[in-house]
C-alpha cells in the first residue's frame, strides 16, 4: 500500500502508466466498477486502472487499483473530484469470473486525494456526517426556537476558515427570530481531529455564547494528513479503510 503522500506525488490516474493487466483485468475493472457504482448515491463518471499481471490477478491478490471520481455523492456527501489509490486488494476472483459480485476478502487501505467546491460542501450539509457535526458542536449552544422556521443553512468559504448562515435565534422576549451567523477558523488537531479556531457567533441577540475551540473526532478509521480551505473549495488528502 503506498502511502497518501505518494499519492499525492503521483499523476492522475489517466495518465499512469500501469503493467498490463490484460483481458482479466479488464473484465475486474468493469466488476470493480459496478462494485464502486452501487456504494454511491450519485458519481458522474469513474476511471479505474489496475496494476498487475494477469498471473497476480489470477489469484485474487491485486497489487495496485487507482480510482478517479467526479462529481461522486457518498451517503449524501457530494465530492466534487477524488482520486483514490488502494493496494494488495484482496477479492473472490474465481466468483468474479463467473459473473458473481464483487466481495473484499480483506480490509483495504485507501490513500485519497479529494476536493469539495462551495456549491457540493452546501448540498451536503443534509449528509449526517456534516449535519450531526453542526447539530452537536455549533446549534447545541444556541438558545434555539422550539420549531425552527424552514430555513437553509450555508457555508460560506474563506481562506482558512468558513461561515454557517441561515441560523435563527430565539430574541430574549420570545416574540421574534433574529439571524446568526457561526465564524471560525479550521484546520487538523492531529490526522484523526478537526480543530475549529476561535468559534464565534454574530448576530444582533444579546447574551450569546462565549465558544471555546471545538475538536471533533473524524474516528479511527479515517485520517486526514492536510486540510485546505480557499474561497472556492476544500481540498484533502488522507486515508480510510474499505471495510467491504
Amino acid at each position: 500500500m503506498s502511502s497518501s503522500a505518494e499519492l499525492k506525488k503521483s499523476p492522475t490516474p489517466e495518465l499512469v502508466a500501469l503493467p498490463n493487466a490484460g483481458l482479466v483485468g479488464k473484465a475486474l475493472s468493469k466488476a470493480l466498477q459496478v462494485w464502486l457504482r452501487s456504494l454511491l448515491d450519485d458519481v458522474t463518471s469513474i476511471d479505474i486502472r489496475i496494476g498487475g499481471r494477469n498471473r497476480q490477478i489470477l489469484t485474487g491478490n491485486i497489487p495496485q487499483v487507482y480510482v478517479a471520481a467526479q462529481n461522486a455523492c457518498y451517503r449524501g456527501l457530494h465530492l466534487s473530484t477524488i482520486y483514490l489509490q488502494g493496494g494488495s486488494v484482496s477479492l473472490n476472483i474465481k466468483q468474479i469470473l463467473k459473473g458473481e459480485p464483487l466481495r473484499l476478502l480483506e480490509p483495504v487501505p485507501v490513500a485519497a486525494e479529494f476536493s469539495i467546491l462551495q456549491p457540493d460542501l452546501n448540498r451536503s450539509l443534509s449528509a449526517s456526517i456534516l449535519a450531526d457535526a453542526i447539530r452537536d458542536a455549533v446549534l447545541s449552544q444556541l438558545p434555539l426556537p422550539p420549531q425552527p422556521p424552514d430555513q437553509t443553512l450555508q457555508i460560506t468559504l474563506g481562506t482558512g476558515k468558513i461561515a454557517l448562515s441561515g441560523i435563527w435565534l430565539k430574541a430574549p422576549d420570545a416574540l421574534e427570530l433574529v439571524p446568526a451567523v457561526f465564524h471560525t477558523g479550521l484546520t487538523l488537531a492531529d490526522g484523526h481531529t478537526l480543530h475549529f479556531v476561535k468559534p464565534y457567533f454574530q448576530s444582533s441577540s444579546p447574551n450569546l455564547p462565549v465558544l471555546d475551540d471545538i475538536y471533533i473526532d473524524l474516528g479511527s478509521d479515517i485520517t486526514l494528513d492536510e486540510l485546505t480551505i480557499t474561497p472556492s473549495q476544500l481540498a484533502g488528502r488522507g486515508g480510510f479503510v474499505v471495510m467491504s
